[in-house]
């Protein structure tokens, strides 16, 4: 299946508007079963903010269509729009009342089909039946037409690759593919499941429930650009509490849950709600003091503190992994079968250890290779700059803490900006015409580190200090040209006395070639330097300035399997067959021995912000890497010498050879060390799988931009290096050579 059409808001605004008077001039026939169902809409302006229309209409669906029913008139895609009279076949079939809207969706830039379904009474209808209503059945009539509905109802997109499926008029998500009703049916779907696999937990109504909503809800505090927003933007323009804690986007849902329950008058009471807001955070903390207490394993089922299992995780892996037109290996149905509470805890079958491994393993290859894309981080910081720009005329930060102003802060923010002709957003307008234009800051440097560098070198490597160490270097090739200049000054009369020497006896044609063994000109006359030193262009000019901080960008990424620095598995708790009742930790005998040593890395990449300053950056960059304390590599050979905590040694009663001799097995370098316990490299067979004499403070091999050819004195720009030539190169002919001898 091929993607939607793509869309603006604007294109989508005017393709619904020109279906509305499509309508109202009659364009649409009334007999036509197709043009039924693109009857009734209206287009609603937002009574804020008029860009953020949508289309609506109110129609009939039936309850269970009777499959003996062939005439097209009765159709179970027309009779949605059909009421009783016009279909005396159905008058026995329940009514449902639906309300649906067609909106722009900010995050797909696609056309996005809402609806809500009310029974007679006002009620609303359980999802199992509502997946029986005429709405969601095959259309045998749209299965005979050209495009779906999709392309019908925007003809502004029909020239568009959209995708066509004859069985189903419209895209349709199911609530384990949306972005956000999946983990709310994955939270329901695990809950149920456990109260049918384990009658005893006494899990209730109120139970699925709150935790229902607690998976629906859990993810509304969320800003532009998800946790670019609570993770770079607002800690850079409020900073840290004063206790040390930064503000998040867990706290915005409490607060937008809140308002949600209050402004539409939900009939869910305090302690509920309390409830819901705490298996949001993972945490009990408001509904300590509920009476009955709250089952402790229900906070494991959306936020997982304990062990990072939870149905939020399983919802974004399996969505992104799609997303990105990869297949995803972790098949959440089988956890959730696997699943059962021993302990007030939630426990897997030991023959799921491996899935449950694939399932860290998955979170930490997306975060590898999508979510912290080298391109992906660029862009971030440039959004993340635009917005600190733009927030002394826009505010963004102060909307965090009221409901009614956070409603309204989504992705299009970017377009208020381009929009505004408040010359205080000249400065993020030019930076987001950059990001249209793909003029996005260039990766220079890439180092992946064990995870206790970040805190040691974040102080230590800023752009300050880059920029810093580029006047540095420019100061010192000041310096080596000046020095060089006099030493040109004092070789003068030399180089006059070779270039007559050379004159004179015709061997001028020999100087270009190579020094050799058997030169006899050698001992005649000291070498002498003819040719220049072979540098990039950039480095030749001295008449380049210096760096600034805003030139460079350094980020530091930090990965993990899901619970920082140590092994997942070993707060996970299993059971097995012959006892279930039981849980505990599963050992590499009984799972597996192949895990990494390593949990935890930081992605340390410097950026460019001029592509033309690249090779200056990168420059500075090493030259800052080269000139880090190197007790910092010491420490980390220490740290390596210790004994990992699932590797510990048993007693053997074998005898020692001799005390000189190596004991294999239990001793080895500790958790992918770079190093020897004595703190050098590590050149063992595992040290030399990771390259040669491999430090932290290397340059990036793959990383290094090719250097330019300097052309002074070499007007073709041939690459010729750095040469000393003795008289004569090889001496020429063997006539040459005598006489040159003589």
């Amino acid at each position: 299946m091929g993607q939607p059409p793509v869309l603006t808001r604007h294109q989508f605004a005017s393709a619904a508007k020109e279906l509305v008077r499509d309508q109202e001039d009659k364009r649409l026939k009334a007999d036509d079963p197709i043009s039924i169902l693109y009857q009734g809409w209206v287009w609603q302006e937002h009574s804020t903010y008029s860009h953020l229309g949508y289309l609506e209409r109110s129609v009939t669906v039936y309850d269970g269509l009777p499959v003996d029913i062939e005439d097209p008139a009765t159709d179970d895609a027309v009779l949605e729009t059909l009421d009783a009279s016009e279909a005396p076949s159905c008058q026995s079939l329940p009514r449902f009342m639906m309300q649906q809207y067609v909106a722009w969706s900010v995050t797909y830039e696609v056309p996005v089909f809402y609806f809500t379904l009310h029974d007679s009474g006002g009620a609303p209808i359980p999802l199992d039946r509502m997946y029986n209503t005429s709405i969601f059945r095959k259309s045998r009539q749209l299965a005979k037409t050209p495009k779906d509905l999709t392309s019908a109802l925007f003809p502004a997109s029909s020239q568009s690759d959209v995708h066509e499926e004859e069985s189903v008029p419209f895209p349709l998500l199911s609530q384990g593919d949306h972005p956000v009703l999946g983990t709310g049916h994955l939270a329901r779907k695990l809950l149920e499941t456990l109260r049918a696999n384990q009658p005893s937990l006494g899990i209730t109504a109120r139970d699925l429930q709150c935790v229902t909503i607690a998976g629906l809800c859990h993810d509304l505090g969320h800003g532009p650009f998800s946790h670019v927003f609570d993770g770079h933007f607002v800690p850079a323009v409020k900073g840290p509490r004063p206790d040390g804690s930064y503000w998040c986007h867990e706290e915005a849902s409490e607060m937008m849950l809140d308002a949600l329950v209050k402004e539409n008058d939900i009939p869910l009471s305090q302690d509920r709600v309390n409830f819901i807001k705490d298996l949001i955070s993972g945490t009990p903390r408001l509904s300590l003091k509920n009476n009955p207490p709250e089952k402790r394993f229900l906070f494991e089922i959306v936020s997982n503190k304990r062990n990072g299992i939870d149905v939020d995780k399983w919802d974004y892996i399996a969505r992104d992994t799609k997303a990105v037109g990869e297949t995803c290996t972790l098949v959440a149905s089988r956890l959730i079968e696997a699943a059962r509470v021993i302990g007030d805890q939630i426990a897997y079958n030991w023959k799921d250890a491996q899935s449950v491994y694939e399932l860290f393993y998955s979170r930490y290859s997306l975060h590898k290779r999508i979510y912290s894309h080298k391109t992906a981080k660029a862009v971030e910081h440039m959004i993340v700059t635009a917005l600190i720009a733009a927030e002394p005329v826009l505010h963004l930060a102060e909307a965090i803490d009221d409901p009614k102003k956070y409603l309204y802060v989504t992705d299009s923010v970017v377009e208020d900006i381009e929009r505004s002709n408040d010359p205080r957003l000249a400065t993020s307008q030019a930076i987001i015409r950059k990001l249209r234009r793909r003029e996005i800051p260039k990766r220079v440097e890439e180092k992946c580190l064990p995870s206790e560098f970040e805190a040691r070198w974040k102080k230590l490597i800023t752009p300050q200090t880059v920029a810093d160490m580029s006047r540095k270097l420019l100061e010192q090739r000041k310096r080596d040209a000046a020095i060089a200049r006099h030493d040109d000054e004092l070789n003068q009369p030399m180089k006059e006395v070779v270039k007559e020497y050379l004159q004179d006896t015709s061997m001028a044609e020999n100087t270009a070639m190579d020094d050799r063994e058997d030169d006899v000109a050698a001992p005649l006359m000291p070498a002498v330097e003819l040719e220049q030193d072979t540098r990039r262009t950039e480095s030749m000019d001295l008449d380049e300035e210096a760096l600034t901080a805003d030139d460079v960008i350094i980020d530091f990424s930090t990965l993990h399997f899901g619970m920082k620095d140590s092994d997942p598995l070993e707060h996970v708790s299993f059971y097995g067959k012959g006892n279930m009742n039981v849980c505990l930790p599963v050992r590499p005998d009984e799972s597996g021995y192949m895990r990494p040593e390593r949990f935890q890395e930081v992605i340390l990449r410097c950026y460019a912000t001029d592509a033309g300053k690249r090779s200056q950056v990168q420059d500075a960059f090493r030259a800052v890497l080269q000139s880090l304390p190197h007790d910092v590599q010491k420490e980390q050979a220490e740290e390596s010498a210790t004994i990992p905590k699932h590797e510990v040694p048993v007693e053997d009663s074998t005898p020692t050879e001799a005390p000189s001799t190596p004991t294999a097995g239990h001793s080895r370098t500790g958790s992918g060390s770079f190093f020897s316990a004595t703190g050098s490299p590590d050149t063992s067979p595992r040290g030399r799988r990771r390259g040669p004499s491999m430090t932290p403070n290397q340059p990036n091999s793959f990383t290094t931009i090719q250097r330019t050819p300097n052309t002074l004195g070499n007007p073709k720009g041939e690459k010729t290096g750095r040469k000393r030539r003795s008289l004569g190169g090889d001496g020429g002919s063997p006539e040459k050579k005598k006489k040159l001898a003589g």
